[in-house]
């Protein structure tokens, strides 16, 4: 199953470098393993102001993401929240293929 995931700054306080690196570490390691297929930033109309990511996990259930993404250290320590989304496969090609 794939699951998308919003995170939002939601912090004024900047995370320490420290915590960006950790964060950075954490997230290599979700692709790395496979359980993230893919991640994005969300930005300003500027594009030079981080306002979060998206992530797209890929899990047999929605407790492993929830794990996953609790463990992530800007959710952790409260810089961002998250929200998770469970996907669904498309099926709207079924009313022009019979």
């Amino acid at each position: 199953m794939q699951f998308l995931v919003i995170a939002r700054i939601v912090s004024q306080t900047p995370p320490t470098f420290e915590l960006v690196q950790e964060e950075a570490s954490v997230a290599f390691g979700y692709q790395q393993d496979g359980s993230v297929r893919s991640i994005h930033f969300i930005k300003d109309e500027s594009g030079q102001i981080v306002l979060g990511a998206v992530l797209l996990f890929e899990a047999t259930k929605l407790s492993i993401v929830q794990d996953l993404v609790a463990a992530l250290p800007f959710i952790r320590e409260r810089i961002a929240e998250a929200e998770i989304i469970t996907l669904h496969p498309f099926t709207g090609y079924d009313a022009i293929i019979c």
